[in-house]
């Protein structure tokens, strides 16, 4: 099989999207096999999702989702409590309007992810492939940080 280009993150490797795929749940198997940092595996979710649209931020309220893991984690210092009031405001019927996606979303990859040394090796990396996927989304930010915003006032 040729290798194609990944639809999210244009990685070229055999079966395009779907091998780019296979490579995040290996990715997440290696995370659930040994014990580390949650917040580090929540924050590659997030990530991995965002370059991958398509699939992981159909509707507002996963692209809200992913984008407020983000949000939290460079500017509320990973605060439990700010998560947990997101999570709870997409709870239910929410309306919410879906921006579009950029159309450039980083360079780095869950091939890279992955390639790292486990431990603090790898955690940089994920850091370094989130900010990535933050900075990307620099456009709709502020759209984040407004629904935050009212999921904390109506905890």
């Amino acid at each position: 099989m040729e290798p194609t280009r990944c639809e999210g993150c244009g990685l070229e490797l055999e079966g395009g999207t779907l091998g780019c795929q296979v490579l995040f749940e290996q990715a997440c198997a290696v995370n659930h096999e040994r014990p580390g940092p949650t917040r580090s595996h929540r924050v590659f979710v997030d990530a991995y999702a965002l370059q991958h649209p398509q699939r992981y931020c159909e509707s507002a309220k996963s692209l809200f989702a992913h984008m407020g893991g983000l949000l939290v984690e460079f500017e509320c210092d990973g605060d439990a409590a700010v998560l947990e009031a997101q999570r709870k405001s997409l709870d239910g019927r929410v309306r919410l309007p879906r921006p579009d996606p950029p159309a450039l979303r980083g360079k780095l990859t869950v091939r890279e992810v992955l390639a790292a040394a486990e431990g603090p090796p790898r955690q940089k990396v994920i850091q370094a492939y989130a900010k990535e996927q933050w900075a990307a989304y620099a456009p709709l930010q502020s759209l984040a940080a407004q629904w935050t915003r009212m999921a904390l006032r109506h905890r």
